[in-house]
């Protein structure tokens, strides 16, 4: 039995390590169109820093020196190399905002509550696998993309494959994973938040280096990765089967519900109500930031493409830094857990 219970728990820490290598290029490929919006993916973004610091007549060019100038001379080059200096997108401030809000959110909260259905009847490792493979082909295919509208609609698929993520991620936890270390668990799993953000900060980088075509291409490749993985290696655990035998589940296993009865369920349960509001205001304040924080840094303090790469890497180690403390700050909650809230 004990061989058993140790076999059950490497299973689900290699489930989970999976899930957050998942939940980081899920939230990096989200955070890659604000990013190279500004950085020059839209017509009249992009500045010709190559050409400020040649001339070195810039205000910005005298704290840049030794190593750091001889690497943007290179990426400089390679960006000139790589992509035509035509190369970008033309589209009203109206339809940046449209594209880097509503197509993404408003579609992602729908599919986010419809498509959980997937998680609740069907193989979720497949329903995963299918998501990941969605969303990251979505990411790719921006390399192509010619006009506005195509990118719109990609990133509509986008928000779609994405919304089953966390669904599929908690359910899969919570099956894994006993009450006394599911708030552990899901502390791991939520670092991918601000991972991935990091990661996506650095995509302004990776676009004078790469342009921002092939940046798409380097953030969505390795979901193939994962997609054959779930497909092929994760193993589909028994649902419910660490609330066999607790004090909420005498019965037998837990029952499934539906939406309408879910709610009924959780009248009686004020602290899902409170997680609910709270969950959605961090929400409100997180996606405004991702959306609006680069154009903000790039618009209001006129920053060349050298001056924004370094603000984006310095914001995505501030997310890494403080998002993953106060992520590991759930570690704590399994003290105060109680077996009818988790």
């Amino acid at each position: 039995m004990e061989a058993q219970e140790r076999q059950r728990w490497w299973h689900g820490v290699r489930v989970l390590g999976l899930l957050l290598c998942v939940y980081i290029l899920n939230q990096a490929d989200r955070q890659l169109l604000p990013i190279l919006i500004s950085a020059g993916l839209k017509c009249g973004n992009g500045t010709t820093s190559h050409h400020h610091n040649g001339s070195g007549s810039s205000n910005g060019s005298s704290n840049v020196h030794g190593f750091g100038g001889g690497v943007e001379a290179i990426a400089s080059t390679a960006i000139a190399a790589a992509t035509p200096a035509n190369d970008c997108l033309s589209f009203s401030d109206l339809l940046e905002g449209l594209i880097k809000g509503p197509a993404f959110t408003v579609v992602y909260t729908v599919f986010g509550v419809s498509l959980s259905y997937l998680a609740d009847h069907y193989n979720r490792t497949y329903v995963l696998a299918a998501a990941v493979g969605i969303w990251s082909l979505a990411t790719c295919l921006s390399y192509v993309v010619k006009a506005f509208y195509q990118l719109m609609i990609l990133r509509v698929v986008l928000g779609i494959g994405e919304a089953v993520c966390n669904p599929v991620a908690y359910s899969l936890i919570a099956d894994c994973f006993p009450l006394k270390s599911r708030a552990t668990a899901l502390s791991v799993y939520h670092l991918g938040v601000y991972i991935g953000n990091a990661l996506g900060y650095v995509a302004a980088s990776a676009y004078s280096v790469v342009g921002w075509r092939l940046t798409f291409v380097i953030f969505g490749a390795p979901g193939f990765l994962f997609a054959l993985l779930f497909a092929t290696v994760v193993r589909e655990p028994e649902r419910g089967a660490t609330e066999i035998g607790s004090a909420a589940h005498e019965d037998g296993p837990p029952k499934a519900y539906n939406l309408i009865s879910l709610f009924r369920h959780a009248k009686g349960t004020p602290a899902f109500y409170t997680i609910v509001a709270a969950s959605s205001i961090r929400q409100i304040a997180g996606l405004s930031l991702g959306a609006y924080l680069p154009s903000f840094f790039k618009d209001t303090f006129n920053l060349d493409d050298s001056e924004y790469n370094h603000t984006m890497l310095v914001v995505g180690m501030i997310v890494l830094t403080c998002g993953s403390a106060g992520a590991m700050l759930g570690l704590h909650s399994r003290r105060h857990a109680r077996s009818h809230v988790a």
